[in-house]
């Protein structure tokens, strides 16, 4: 990853984060891997509405619509400091050659109205990609996400810690998996 931009600037619990060096967004890459197949991982990735609560900042997470290979979902996110942020992201996953992809894009004009105090991102997406170990009991994950977190929050402040959440989430999905 560091050849495409990006600078690693941690490593923690078998989760190694990278940062992009000269965006203005928040866009950062994580590898790591979870006990558990590829299927079973990309599961528990899409159990959206169990998310809130399990998964680092989410305090709301619906799932709105579905269809064949897509959903759309909403969630809101509880922040120190600053007001909540919320969103509504189209979801698809696909499988290809024994790879399992998620892509996640957020929309503005979807969704449930914004509530009071919260500020809706405009721009958040990110994706996921999933491949089995060897022993297939395993799998190594790719996450990579882009994010505006909007707002009056200076961009350099939102830039400089946002990577030490992205551990806590790979913890955060393998409870998720069933065992």
């Amino acid at each position: 990853m560091a050849r495409q931009g990006y600078k690693k600037v941690a490593r923690e619990g078998g989760v190694t984060v990278y940062k992009h060096r000269h965006s203005s967004l928040i866009r950062l890459g994580a590898d790591g891997r979870f006990k558990g197949s590829p299927a079973q991982v990309t599961a528990a990735l899409l159990d959206y509405d169990r998310h809130a609560g399990a998964v680092g900042r989410v305090s709301k997470s619906k799932i709105l619509k579905r269809g064949e290979k897509w959903m759309l979902v909403y969630q809101r996110l509880s922040l120190p400091v600053i007001s909540d942020r919320d969103f509504t992201l189209k979801v698809t996953w696909e499988e290809r050659e024994g790879v399992h992809y998620i892509r996640f894009r957020c929309f503005r004009a979807k969704g449930p109205r914004r509530p009071d105090g919260v500020v809706r991102l405009s721009h958040h997406q990110g994706s996921w990609q999933l491949r089995a170990t060897r022993d297939g009991k395993g799998t190594i994950a790719r996450f990579q996400v882009s994010t505006d977190m909007s707002g009056d929050l200076p961009r350099w402040i939102a830039r400089s810690g946002a990577h030490g959440d992205i551990p806590d989430l790979f913890r955060a999905i393998q409870k998720l998996i069933p065992r």
